[in-house]
């Protein structure tokens, strides 16, 4: 009927629910109970309720064999992230469903940090060359499919090297 029967120790690490908190409750109303962004979409408790139903009466549904990265808030109120695998499976009192979670959110920080590294001028905070350029091509495409005028201002500020040398790259 879509009310969690197990929770096993690792899940309760992962996300600092205890295992009696869990038992019993439906799935769907602990997902979006752990959903940081249950607020924004209004329906979404209702969607969670409609595919995880479909799944249970039919085996059958999108989510199902496909990974999916996943954001919740943990019970220390910090938004965390999951790598989870859901699956069906057939017993005699009909289809059950169970998931694979791991932790992923450390990995998921580094990815940003990576990302920040890579379209960031560590000196400026702003986007780099390669970054602003990327991003120009985007808009100046966008401005040409939807025929809307675009303009650019650009600063250059000479001897910029000089400030930074005499003043420090604080003041710079």
């Amino acid at each position: 009927d879509g009310r969690i029967i197990e929770f096993n120790n690792a899940h309760e690490k992962i996300t600092g629910q205890t295992r009696d908190e869990m038992i019993g409750q439906f799935v769907w109303d602990v997902q979006f109970q752990l959903s940081p962004n249950r607020g924004l979409v209004p329906e979404f408790r209702e969607r969670q309720k409609r595919s995880l139903q479909l799944a249970l009466e039919t085996g059958h549904a999108p989510f199902l064999s496909q990974t999916q990265e996943v954001p919740f808030t943990h019970s220390d109120g910090s938004v965390r992230f999951l790598q989870q695998r859901s699956f069906s499976m057939q017993t005699k009192k009909g289809w059950r469903l169970g998931s694979i979670s791991r932790d992923i959110t450390e990995r998921k920080r580094l990815e940003d940090e990576l990302l920040r590294l890579a379209t960031t001028d560590e000196l400026t905070n702003l986007n780099n060359r390669r970054h602003f350029l990327t991003l120009a091509e985007q808009t100046l495409s966008r401005s040409r499919r939807y025929r809307e005028p675009l303009a650019l201002c650009m600063c250059d500020i000479d001897f910029f090297k000089n400030i930074n040398d005499t003043f420090g790259h604080t003041i710079g």
